[in-house]
């Protein structure tokens, strides 16, 4: 693994982890609604799809890795796009 692949898999886990504090560990009294929550689970899953992507070679690279690349990225993706339109949906502004 070089610099980069070092970069993106440190990267991932940022992301990663903020979008679990965001989806499980914000209390419900600063007025985080239940969709910003799933979207944290959405941004959760790119993170991982992102971290399995810093671990590719011939070495490590299996097709169980790129499924779970493949599909934690489409999930998050669409989880936070499903987010978005249930704040459109219920009259909100996208923020």
């Amino acid at each position: 693994m070089n610099l980069l692949d070092w970069a993106q898999v440190a990267l991932s886990l940022v992301v990663l982890l903020s979008g679990l504090y965001i989806a499980l560990f914000r209390h419900s009294g600063r007025g985080v609604l239940v969709t910003t929550r799933v979207a944290g689970f959405g941004l959760a899953l790119l993170g991982l799809s992102y971290f399995v992507g810093g671990f590719e070679g011939p070495a490590v690279e299996g097709p169980l890795l790129t499924s779970v690349e493949a599909y934690s990225a489409l999930t998050g993706v669409l989880v936070v796009l499903g987010r978005w339109s249930g704040r459109c949906a219920a009259g909100h502004e996208l923020s």
